[in-house]
């Protein structure tokens, strides 16, 4: 009966392979759990205020890794919490992908506007960002004695994933 109340509009489903379970996010922030054998729910999540849009699977770290609305990455452990355990900080606007390169470990996120984070999935702290959306680079000139400027950039790049593997990251560069 909690199930029906509680659900919404289904916004992504992931395999959780090792477990073999099925994680399926909702519109309304919540995240369950499914047995596709039991055809029963195993966890609840409802650490997110607002809808997810978007998980992804760590099956060497066995973490779930979620983003939505609220800007926020959110690290699941399905063996042993029933709440985050960490919680990524930084994007400014809705979440709109994540991928896990597992040999790496390295967590990938863009935000709507281009944001494109990358973060230790390890440690949990981001090292890279990159913005789509800026044609100049904050950097320090070397013959200029340090001092910061910004400089024009024409080249953009773009992560793009190959489906189904994490691990081949593929990184185009392009010319406006």
């Amino acid at each position: 009966k909690i199930i029906r109340e509680k659900r919404d509009s289904v916004s992504c489903l992931c395999l959780l392979g090792k477990l073999q379970l099925l994680a399926a996010s909702y519109l309304n922030g919540h995240i369950i759990l499914w047995d596709p054998l039991l055809k029963d729910f195993r966890k609840f999540y409802f650490d997110q205020e607002t809808g997810v849009y978007y998980m992804s699977y760590d099956s060497i770290k066995n973490i779930l890794i979620t983003g939505g609305f609220d800007h926020d990455i959110f690290i699941y452990d399905p063996y042993i919490d029933n709440s985050a355990i960490y919680k990524l900080k930084g994007h400014n606007w809705s979440i709109s992908g994540i991928t896990s390169n597992e040999k790496e470990a390295e967590i990938i996120s863009i935000d709507i506007l281009g944001t494109i984070k990358v973060w230790d999935a390890q440690t949990f702290l981001n090292f890279q960002t990159l913005n789509l959306n800026e044609s100049t680079i904050d950097a320090k000139k070397p013959n200029d004695g340090g001092k910061r400027q910004k400089l024009s950039s024409n080249i953009k790049m773009l992560y793009m994933p190959k489906i189904k593997k994490a691990d081949n990251i593929v990184m185009h560069g392009f010319v406006n």
